[in-house]
């Protein structure tokens, strides 16, 4: 189970400071929709540039030079300057065990970048084993109240979907969504589970501490971590959930309303995979209507202790897949630029291959690059964790860990009564700070 790096590819900071939520209350620029983002990305291809080069003097000239004739390019061009607070976020993710994929790296799921092309979300932001993204499955989708019949199905498709090795795809909420995930992780399989909002809550939560521990679950949301619930968000994330999988299963939906009846309508125009539909007692009239437009009934055979769920749909893993160019592709300049690649595994396909310069060259560390450095100069007076934590924004769990760690290389200071801290090189300097020493 390889974990991706907190240490992100150039391509990766960029896509970060141009769509992350960095959790600041006061930000005067708001990072970039999807939209804003394929904007930016044309805008690259056009000058045969990769995300990357942006971090680069001769990039950034060429960005500030064609930020004149266009909107998004300005509000790029100021995104860019977020280095101190991407750098605080990733970290403080990172020791919430919070991963980042950009849509660029290698990665990132195929059926996302192959299925939705533009569509396909800038960032992911991810918990658990990235690797269950590309095992593919079947996606379950369901209401939040569903019936006692549809739940009672649900979990004996979850438990054979288990037994036969067959990974659930589903969307996290309660109803339909968590009683596929949890019955099936409970019976020693594996899940992917599409969050509309608080991935780090749901990551720490005791329901799904095992799963992420043994490698067998992975949550993923395409907003920011921290986010809270977003009636639109979780509309759209059905779209996710089949075409990471090889089959949509359909398990209560109401006509004309939700999440799930939009998704599976998605799912019929665009094809992604075959459209199932659970067709038992006490059938749902959304079921029932999305039968008539296409939708396939699972009828009795999947109680048959002969049949087979594979035999649903053709499994198509990830490593099968031809290698297509991700949607938001750069095509490589003819002369390559020397941007560093902090990760290597992480680069997308198409990348431009390390130089002999940055192959020499040590991955950064973000404590010594970036948070340190934010906080040294905030630090020249004697401050709380609290009061480190206000001006940051960052959560005071993180805070207390940073300061600790400052105190503990000796780069720090610490105060009794009341606890403050302050830089080590300013320490006994009384005159100076306007301070007494303990």
């Amino acid at each position: 189970m390889a974990i991706p790096s907190h240490i992100l590819s150039p391509d990766a900071q960029v896509t970060l400071l141009l769509c992350g939520v960095f959790g600041a209350k006061n930000e005067a620029v708001k990072p970039l929709p999807p939209k804003g983002f394929n904007e930016v990305a044309a805008w690259l291809r056009e000058e045969k540039l990769r995300p990357g080069d942006l971090l680069t003097k001769k990039g950034e000239k060429r960005l500030s030079k064609a930020a004149g004739d266009s909107v998004i390019l300005e509000t790029a061009l100021k995104l860019l300057k977020r280095g101190a607070a991407l750098a605080l976020a990733v970290e403080a993710w990172s020791q919430q065990g919070v991963w980042v994929l950009c849509r660029g790296d290698k990665a990132y799921p195929k059926r996302l970048r192959e299925r939705l092309a533009a569509a396909a979300p800038p960032l992911l932001y991810g918990a658990g084993n990235p690797e269950n993204l590309s095992k593919g499955g079947i996606s379950v989708v369901g209401s939040r109240a569903a019936s006692a019949q549809s739940l009672a199905f649900t979990r004996q498709l979850a438990m054979r979907a288990a037994g036969e090795r067959v990974q659930i795809i589903s969307g996290g909420a309660k109803g339909v969504d968590q009683e596929a995930m949890l019955t099936a992780l409970n019976q020693g399989g594996s899940c992917v589970g599409i969050l509309a909002d608080s991935l780090t809550r749901e990551a720490l939560s005791k329901k799904y501490r095992t799963g992420l521990q043994e490698g067998r679950l992975t949550l993923i949301s395409p907003v920011n971590p921290e986010a809270g619930f977003n009636t639109g968000v979780a509309m759209g994330r059905n779209r996710f959930i089949y075409c990471l999988g090889d089959a949509g299963v359909v398990i209560h939906a109401t006509p004309k309303k939700g999440g799930t009846w939009q998704g599976a309508q998605d799912n019929l125009k665009k094809s992604w995979v075959p459209l199932l539909v659970w067709d038992g007692y006490a059938l749902p009239d959304g079921n029932r209507a999305l039968i008539k437009q296409g939708g396939t009934p699972l009828g009795e055979k999947i109680f048959d202790p002969d049949f087979k769920l594979h035999q649903l749909y053709k499994p198509n893993d990830d490593k099968e897949e031809s290698s297509q160019p991700a949607a938001d592709a750069i095509p490589e300049p003819a002369t390559q630029n020397k941007t560093i690649e902090s990760n290597p595994q992480a680069a997308p396909p198409d990348a431009p291959p390390p130089t002999q310069e940055s192959t020499k060259t040590s991955p950064p560390d973000f404590w010594h690059d970036h948070v340190w450095p934010t906080l040294e100069p905030l630090l020249t007076t004697p401050l709380t964790s609290a009061e480190v934590a206000g001006n940051l924004d960052v959560a005071i769990g993180q805070v207390n860990k940073w300061l600790k760690r400052g105190v503990d290389e000796g780069k720090l200071h610490k105060i009794n009564s009341p606890v403050r801290y302050h830089l080590a090189s300013l320490a006994g300097k009384q005159g100076t700070l306007g301070f007494d020493e303990p």
